[in-house]
């Protein structure tokens, strides 16, 4: 297909009006593109908090991979993975859910509450390795009694995740997550992250 000049300047002037103030694409033009069959999107993840109230605040369920896995072994870690441009995002977060810990959530209970971009570290250690994904979708669930939660998993204390957690999720995804949960400011929220490690690209408390 081809754009006539019309068309062109039309396009043109929406993708402009797009693009936010610290150069990233807004989040409805991304999730548009994200919707369609668009392959040369960059890579984008997606991780789900499973978090319930506990005694000493929130608690975090967390599932250990495996020994051999490629990217993270033997790493504690929230559900996970990599979507594509043809996958629905709330098919993929059900299929997360449904692989990793064998369980159904509705999807009116899963919320979708930031966008990282550009993750700077991988795995627990403090240097800085290959760049994984360039977008993290961070969504969470509020877990309750009634649940059934497999995959070998156990609760967190917020304040005590494990020094062998996935980084990116113990220094930015968890935190992000329990604080929309707490309906905390952006504002708040941005003095207590690591902003060496990713760009705070869309949150809704």
């Amino acid at each position: 297909m081809s754009l006539n000049p019309d068309e062109r300047v039309v396009l043109s002037h929406l993708l402009s009006r797009g693009i936010n103030a610290a150069g990233h694409v807004v989040i409805e033009i991304f999730d548009t593109l994200l919707r369609g069959k668009v392959n040369s999107l960059p890579s984008v993840a997606t991780d789900v908090v499973l978090a319930r109230h506990g005694d000493q605040g929130f608690e975090v369920y967390l599932t250990m991979r495996p020994a051999d896995d490629p990217e993270f072994p033997q790493l504690w870690h929230v559900p996970g993975g990599v979507t594509t441009g043809s996958t629905r995002l709330d098919a993929h977060v059900a299929k997360l859910l449904q692989r990793e810990l064998q369980c159904e959530i509705e999807p009116a209970r899963i919320k979708r509450v930031a966008i990282i971009h550009s993750p700077r570290h991988d795995g627990a250690g403090e240097q800085p390795p290959k760049l994984r994904n360039e977008h993290v979708y961070i969504h969470v669930v509020v877990v309750q009694e009634s649940d059934k939660l497999g995959g070998d998993g156990r609760w967190f204390p917020e304040a005590y995740l494990p020094r062998n957690t996935v980084l990116h999720q113990r220094d930015g995804v968890i935190p992000i997550a329990l604080a929309a949960l707490r309906q905390q400011s952006k504002e708040a929220l941005q003095e207590n992250l690591r902003s060496d490690i990713f760009d705070l690209h869309f949150y809704q408390p």
